[in-house]
């Protein structure tokens, strides 16, 4: 007569003859923590990219106010160069080479300064739509890894 563990071996997974059920579970509970880890590295991870990215958007707010005024400074000296364009226009015999170059010069600077903001703007578009990506694909993988994992742990 064969004895009755040997007929129907109950530690034995049918599936890896050589695992025994709690070596199974034992591996299901270590990935289950291996995932719940890196979840909150992840989210660390997040945390951190946005906390760096309200810094970035921070520190290019303060750019563009900084811009803002020397734009305004600068358009305030265009127009004090242009009145003086029309009182030297009126005045005979001046010239008007340095009232031009003068000119050119503002006109230069503003459109640097236009570009520079046009700059800081398209980064900052750039860095927040990379943490929506970011957010987003690591909630995809939160909502398809972990499903999966309690459904086997459950067999």
């Amino acid at each position: 007569m064969i004895p009755s563990d040997h007929r129907y071996p109950s530690t034995a997974n049918p599936g890896y003859p050589n695992t025994t059920r709690a070596q199974e579970n034992d591996l299901k509970s270590n990935l289950i923590k291996m995932i719940e880890t890196f979840r909150e590295e992840a989210n660390k991870s997040l945390k951190d990219i946005q906390e760096n990215a309200i810094k970035m958007v921070k520190g290019i707010n303060k750019i563009v106010q900084v811009l803002k005024v020397e734009i305004q400074a600068i358009k305030k000296t265009q127009n004090e160069g242009i009145l003086e364009m029309k009182n030297l226009g009126k005045r005979p015999g001046t010239t008007n080479a340095s009232i031009t170059s003068r000119t050119q010069e503002m006109e230069e600077r503003i459109l640097g300064v236009g570009d520079t903001v046009e700059e800081i703007d398209i980064s900052v578009k750039g860095n927040i739509e990379s943490k929506k990506f970011l957010t987003q694909n690591l909630g995809h993988h939160e909502k398809s890894v972990i499903p999966k994992i309690n459904r086997n742990t459950r067999r």
